[in-house]
């Protein structure tokens, strides 16, 4: 729900505003407004409207990479990141972006970042959020308790990056 939504991203972006560490958010438009509409209007937060960071995963790799370390040369000790990972509940398949997901901790490990992956089960389909879901070390329940993830797997050679085909069309 948007309840839910906000008891996930508001104390994330207002812990961010707090210590000074600038917030990037690239959701679709209805959750932006919706962010819009809870947060302060603060030059800490950068809103991403555009498909540009998620035209495709590897694109997306180098694109958050590149964000965070300009904030940090720019003086931030650590940046926060959320958005929407494209799905078949957007109309998008998830093709490669189970591969993303298993990569993102490896392009973005060794930086002060933080990038929790929000999936909106209302519209995503059961199987992108339990890949997803596979592919994190911790997770959060509905209310924001975060704990280790138990079916957390780990990737560590090729075969575990090959996609699992959720919403492609067929040959």
């Amino acid at each position: 729900s948007d309840s839910e939504f906000a008891n996930q991203v508001m104390p994330f972006a207002r812990e961010g505003l707090r210590t000074g560490e600038p917030v990037v958010f690239a959701y679709d438009d209805y959750k932006t407004d919706l962010l819009q509409h809870w947060l302060p209007d603060n030059p800490a937060i950068t809103y991403i409207t555009d498909a540009g960071p998620y035209s495709t995963p590897s694109k997306a790799l180098g694109s958050w990479r590149e964000l965070v370390q300009r904030h940090l040369t720019a003086g931030a000790a650590r940046v926060r990141i959320a958005g929407n990972v494209p799905h078949p509940g957007y109309g998008i398949s998830y093709a490669g972006w189970d591969r993303y997901e298993a990569a993102i901790d490896q392009s973005l490990g060794d930086l002060p970042v933080w990038a929790p992956c929000l999936y909106d089960v209302r519209i995503a389909p059961p199987a992108v959020v339990q890949q997803a879901r596979s592919l994190h070390r911790h997770v959060r329940d509905r209310n924001g308790t975060g704990r280790a993830n138990d079916g957390f797997h780990r990737s560590t050679q090729l075969a575990d990056f090959l996609s699992v085909q959720i919403g492609r069309a067929p040959d």
